[in-house]
Formats: C-alpha cells, sequence, structure tokens
C-alpha cells in the first residue's frame, strides 16, 4: 500500500504531521519559554512534588516519575483524578498540567492545592487555570495553544523538567536534552512523509498493523509510560482500541489471558518497547514473552529505544509512536485531530470544548 503525500494531505485536514516532525524545536522553545517564569525561591524547600493532569496533560507525570523517580531528592507523585492526595500541604510542590485550561479534575486538585497554600506551578494555555495563577500570583508557564494536546507534549513536559532542575531536585539535564533533540530531529528526517515505506520504518510498522490490535508493552521504571503514550496516541490519532501493559507484573497475572482468554477473531499486535537499562531477569522475562507470542501465531514488534540517556530513549519511543500512530491513521482515512466522541462527553458535561478540527 503506497503513502502518497497528496493523500496524507488531504485527509490530514489539519496538518497534524506539522506538529509531528517539530518536536525537536518544539522542546527547544519549550525550555526557553519556561527559563523566563520566575520561581519563588522558597519552592526550593519543598518536600515532595506531585503533577497533577489528566490524559495528554497527564502522561508527563508518568514521564517525569520514570525519568527521576530514582534520582529525585523528593518523592515525586503523579494525580490523575478530582480532589488531592491528603498529604499534600504547604510544602508540597504541585505541578498542574492543563493544556486547554478547563480540565475540570486538574482545576478541583489546583484549587485545594491553593486552599493548602502549597507551592503551585502551573503549566496551561489560558481559561480558568490562567486566571487561576494570575489571581493567585502563582507562577504559570503558556505553552502555544494552536493545536491539540497530545501534539504539545514536549510543551508540557520539557517545562516540568525544568522547573525540577532549577529547584534543585533532580540533576542538570542539559547534556540529555541535547541529545534528545539531535536524536529525535535525525528520527524525524528519517520517518518524514517524503521518505518512501522501504526506508521509512513508522511507515513499515504502520502497514504491519492494519487489521489489528495493538498491545504496547513496557518495563517497570523505564518504558512503561512509553507504552501508555503509543496506547493514547493510538486510541487518539486512529480511534482504535489499543492496551498496554507493564513487565515484570504483566506476567504474574494477564499473561493468562493470552491462552484461554483470546477471541480467536481478533488479530493481536503486540510491541514491545525494549530499553538498556533492562535488567538481565526482566530482559530474560520479556524476551520468553516474545518468543512465546510469536510461537502463537501473534503479530510481534519488537522497537529498542535509541539514546544515552533515559530522557532520549523515552523520547525517541514518544517520537516513533506519534509517527507510528499518525500513518495508521492515514492508511485507514481517518482523520488524526478530531476526537468526535471526547467533544461529545464534553458537550453532554456543559463543558467548553477546546479541542482543533471538531
Amino acid at each position: 500500500m503506497k503513502l502518497g503525500w497528496n493523500e496524507i494531505e488531504i485527509i490530514d485536514k489539519n496538518s497534524m504531521i506539522d506538529d509531528v516532525v517539530s518536536l525537536p524545536t518544539d522542546i527547544e522553545k519549550a525550555i526557553a519559554g519556561i527559563t523566563q517564569v520566575d520561581l519563588p525561591e522558597s519552592y526550593k524547600n519543598s518536600d515532595l512534588a506531585l503533577v497533577a493532569g489528566m490524559g495528554g496533560s497527564g502522561i508527563p507525570g508518568d514521564f517525569l516519575q520514570a525519568l527521576f523517580g530514582q534520582q529525585s531528592k523528593i518523592p515525586i507523585f503523579v494525580q490523575k483524578n478530582y480532589g488531592l492526595l491528603q498529604f499534600i500541604n504547604s510544602s508540597s510542590l504541585v505541578l498542574a498540567i492543563s493544556y486547554s485550561g478547563t480540565t475540570e479534575e486538574t482545576l478541583d486538585a489546583f484549587r485545594l492545592a491553593n486552599e493548602k497554600q502549597a507551592n503551585i506551578i502551573g503549566v496551561t494555555g489560558g481559561d480558568k487555570m490562567l486566571k487561576l495563577c494570575e489571581e493567585n500570583n502563582i507562577p504559570v508557564y503558556q505553552p502555544p495553544t494552536d493545536r491539540t494536546t497530545r501534539a504539545s507534549f514536549a510543551y508540557l513536559l520539557f517545562p516540568i523538567i525544568n522547573v525540577m532542575q532549577r529547584l534543585g531536585f533532580i540533576p542538570a539535564q542539559d547534556e540529555a536534552i541535547a541529545e534528545t533533540i539531535e536524536v529525535c530531529r535525525q528520527l524525524a528526517k528519517e520517518c518524514a512523509p517524503d521518505v518512501p515505506e522501504p526506508e521509512n520504518a513508522a511507515k513499515k510498522m504502520a502497514l504491519s498493523l492494519v487489521g489489528h490490535t495493538p498491545i504496547i508493552y513496557g518495563s517497570h521504571l523505564a518504558t512503561a509510560p512509553a507504552a501508555v503514550r503509543w496506547k493514547q496516541q493510538f486510541v487518539e490519532n486512529v480511534k482504535i482500541f489499543a492496551a498496554n501493559e507493564t513487565f515484570p507484573d504483566f506476567t504474574h497475572n494477564q499473561i493468562l489471558s493470552l491462552d484461554n482468554g483470546r477471541d480467536p477473531s481478533v488479530k493481536y499486535a503486540p510491541i514491545f518497547l525494549r530499553d538498556q537499562s533492562e535488567p538481565v531477569a526482566l530482559q530474560k522475562r520479556m524476551d520468553v514473552v516474545e518468543e512465546l507470542l510469536t510461537s502463537t501465531g501473534n503479530n510481534v514488534m519488537s522497537l529498542s529505544a535509541v539514546g544515552e540517556s533515559l530522557l532520549c530513549r523515552l523520547m525517541y519511543l514518544n517520537l516513533f509512536s506519534d509517527f507510528v500512530s499518525y500513518y495508521l491513521a492515514i492508511l485507514k482515512k481517518v482523520d488524526p485531530t478530531p476526537t468526535p466522541m471526547m467533544s461529545l462527553l464534553k458537550d453532554n458535561l456543559g463543558l467548553k470544548d477546546l479541542s482543533p478540527g471538531q
């Protein structure tokens, strides 16, 4: 099946591909923007960090936790819900992310954190959250708002990395960020729309996924958040069902569903996200499961993260998911930008829908 640029342009009415290939530049712009935001000196005394966000605004918290949970000077928590974790107080750092500025759950957490006089930083495109930040003199970073939340990933993740670094909670990330930009820039060239299928790994994977249900496997403390991101991209860009699992826990329960529990009418495409940091025991466990799934006729795929730093490797996997899900949407003749069911949900809840392309 040939993918021509003219076909892509016709289907991708909102030009999401421009946002996909711009990721390396987005990282640079995000860092330049957040460095202009002043952080109160008192924030350096925080004893824990909480990232509050939902969906595409919540996944940056998962990445932050995976990247720095083992080396941060303070514990990192992630909340994706209404309310606020009970132990949050005036010594807590709360990184509230709502790209739209209207996310109900995050606004609820924001207000409760403000009542407890927590050290809050807002990351938002505007609307209610921006107003709350301005009214309460809370530091806020505003990303560009001319795209979808999922296409703004760099603008949501790198500001909170920068904040954690500037407050002294994580090691300097300058080298890792420079590597990430370089590696992602090369990947964007290799997977660009004008690169034909034989030389374009993302197009080839998308072609092999047609007619299959993707299940993405990640590893604890490494690629697990990337697996969540892959699932989200398939669901939102392609509008298909997808799932993600995490090793090693997967082998203690869910693996049983691949035997008697599976529906023979469904074609599964297991995608393994592999990383060099996998301990030997975990590596062996993942290898064995790959072999088992292959032997039972599944369309098994494996992708190894590229880069020296974990930040680079996770962003490499992230960008690859952007390309693969995008090309699969094109193959299925689905405009990747609109999310009609989510728009309908917001309408029924009486919420403002700021999603582009509806």
